[in-house]
């Protein structure tokens, strides 16, 4: 899952702030109130490592070690999910003269079957999706799926 290392003292630079970890979710809960409260707490939990703010250094370190690249490499050909939250601009932005008033995002495969950006502009958020349609055949039942847990997740709002 993705977690944003996103703090106050970051929340101005504008690259991408989030490592991929490793959760088990309670995905079999079919309370969604429940189910999200769980996720929340995994997800503080995982947020409060003081490893997560490290791992792009010792990432940077641990590829100039021989062989390392090479289990990297393997390690994201089998991601078959890349997401991803992306700080708009700050500022309104124009283009011939007309203020845009959303930003639609849209993230690379990278090699992933799916890729999932969410972008901030303006006091929104907008949702951008890739997917590769041999890795996905049936790109209508996902999207639909998508939808529905986005519809959840803002039933659940307070």
């Amino acid at each position: 899952m993705p977690i944003s290392k996103r703090s106050d003292d970051t929340s101005a630079e504008m690259h991408n702030q989030v490592e991929a970890v490793l959760l088990r979710g309670p995905l079999r809960l079919a309370d969604p109130v429940e189910r999200i409260r769980l996720l929340h707490e995994m997800v503080g939990h995982a947020r409060s490592q003081p490893l997560l703010a490290l791992l792009d250094e010792v990432t940077g370190l641990g590829v100039r070690v021989p062989g390392v690249q090479h289990v990297l490499a393997r390690m994201v050909r089998s991601i078959d999910v890349v997401a991803s939250n992306v700080p708009g601009p700050p500022l309104d932005l124009y283009l011939a003269g007309c203020r845009l008033d959303r930003m639609i995002p849209f993230g690379p495969r990278g090699g992933a079957g799916l890729n999932v950006t969410l972008l901030s502009y303006c006091g929104a958020v907008q949702v951008g999706v890739n997917m590769d349609p041999a890795a996905i055949p049936d790109t209508a039942v996902l999207t639909d799926c998508l939808e529905a847990g986005f519809e959840e997740v803002l039933e659940c709002a307070p």
